[in-house]
């Protein structure tokens, strides 16, 4: 087997498949390699990380690539939760093999190889790489794709005391299909303020036990507080929350550096006229909030109430994608515990700094990942633009960046988009995950490869619609096409 590739991708997620159907789009040819750790693809969605309960936050429709509907590679059938277009983590699994398969991605991934180290050679990267069964090998390649995504490496607290003879098991919800609850009735501690959070607290119960969901005090370092809870549908069930995102005249009211010089960015951000419409639009997406979710019904509901303004929560946000969680928490099944954990201690008892306990029999960590650097989390959409505009870079098929930008302008742009997440998202610290101005995000990208960005077929819909995956299919052939005729309109010019 060759040790030499012209390009390699390190992962095989969402992220990755794409970079590699676009790879071997515009170059069929190309010596490539894809290396996973996992012994199957599809990262976060992978067989080894799913299981029966998970949901994803997206609908069929949103969760997609633009050239394969999730609809068609699944039974209509046994299709889970058809009526509220969500989709499990067995049907992403597989909607994500098949997509593999059909565009021949999967003859080129190497499974159970982990990239351990990255070193620059002279022109070359050499990656070291442990293979299964702690065999190990060194691999040279020409062009490195690191599609490793968010949700990696664990993040467990490391300031808490743990006593030589605490034995109460403990996982991070990565492992959560691997955990077992040994009877009805044990009392499971899940740690965490997230999506993932609650969907371990909803998994546990599911399987008979006593939850108690930890979340930091307010005035913790980087703890928000609970999250928002949406309903999964609104106007009266006829759309999809997560779509509310998509549509350009949703993303007006998200301030974001790439539209700093437009009339509607004047417009609404910096008059009062403006400024009194954007309050006025959070404040309505609140109290519909609060309406259908009925925080104020119940006096354990009402606990889970964020203290802050959904205007600040970006990745604190929780679709409800059962519609028997908020019953979990009105009857108690789901306990709230506002607190730090200090010590666990020698008795298998978790203590708090406020100096109650809790006997547990299991702890969850569901404290997130370690930060990695990346242009943007999302969806889909997202990583396929982003893998037509890195391959092209990549390749040096053309300069995607301005000929005239200099590098110090490239550098001031970079730190003025993370000041302006930083201001934008204060409540995020870990990831840049642009919630409500991906639009805008993808039209800076297309415009780099020259391509359109308003793609609706008249302006009403432009404004209004929501942008689907199907809105970008094409993009690597209208980029070939656009490629072909600048090549033969230099060679008229010469």
């Amino acid at each position: 087997m060759s040790n030499h590739y012209t390009v390699c991708i390190v992962g095989a997620g969402v992220y990755g498949l794409i970079a590699a159907k676009t790879l071997l789009e515009l170059y069929p040819d190309i010596n490539l390699v894809i290396f996973d750790a996992n012994s199957s693809l599809g990262g976060t969605w992978s067989k080894q990380r799913i299981y029966p309960e998970l949901l994803s936050n997206s609908s069929f429709d949103t969760y997609e690539y633009s050239d394969l509907a999730i609809k068609e590679t699944i039974d209509k059938d046994t299709v889970t939760n058809q009526n509220d277009n969500l989709i499990s983590g067995a049907e992403l699994n597989h909607y994500l093999e098949t997509y593999a398969q059909k565009y021949h991605i999967r003859e080129h991934i190497q499974f159970n190889s982990h990239v351990t180290s990255i070193e620059k050679q002279d022109k070359l990267w050499q990656l070291q790489v442990h293979e299964f069964e702690e065999q190990q090998k060194w691999v040279s390649v020409e062009k490195l794709i690191l599609a490793t995504g968010m949700l990696v490496t664990p993040s467990v607290p490391k300031d808490i005391t743990t006593a030589s003879t605490f034995t109460v098991p403990q996982y991070h919800n990565q492992d959560l299909a691997k955990i077992k609850i040994r009877e009805v009735g044990q009392h499971v501690l899940v740690v965490g303020a997230s999506k993932s959070a609650l969907d371990v607290t909803y998994s546990m119960v599911k399987v008979g036990a006593r939850v108690t969901l930890v979340i930091k005090e307010e005035n913790t370092p980087g703890s928000p507080g609970p999250p928002w809870f949406l309903p999964r549908r609104i106007l009266f069930n006829l759309s999809d929350v997560d779509k509310t995102f998509f549509s350009r005249v949703s993303s007006l009211f998200s301030p974001n550096v790439w539209s700093l010089h437009t009339w509607s960015h004047f417009f609404l951000h910096k008059t009062m006229p403006g400024r009194w419409l954007i309050k006025g639009w959070w404040k309505l997406l609140e109290r519909y909030a609060r309406w259908e979710v009925g925080y104020e019904s119940n006096q354990y509901l009402k606990e889970f109430y964020p203290k802050y303004g959904l205007f600040w929560a970006s990745t604190n946000l929780v679709i409800i994608t059962h519609n028997d969680l908020l019953d979990m928490i009105k009857d108690q099944r789901i306990c709230l515990k506002r607190g730090n954990i200090n010590v666990l201690s020698e008795t298998n008892t978790v203590c708090f700094t406020d100096g109650s306990k809790l006997n547990v029999h299991l702890i969850i960590w569901a404290t997130g990942w370690h930060q990695r650097s990346f242009l943007a989390f999302g969806t889909a959409m997202i990583a396929e633009v982003q893998a037509l505009w890195s391959v092209v870079y990549l390749m040096n098929e053309n300069n995607v960046l301005p000929a005239d930008k200099k590098h110090e302008q490239i550098e001031w742009d970079i730190a003025l988009t993370n000041i302006w997440f930083r201001r934008r998202y204060p409540l995020v610290e870990r990831h840049l995950n642009y919630t409500g101005d991906f639009i805008q995000y993808i039209d800076l990208l297309l415009n780099d490869l020259g391509l359109k960005t308003r793609r609706k077929c008249n302006w009403l819909r432009e404004i209004f619609e929501p942008y689907m995956p199907y809105d970008y299919k094409g993009l690597a052939q209208e980029w070939l096409k656009q490629r072909k005729e600048n090549n033969g309109d230099k060679q008229k010019e010469e």
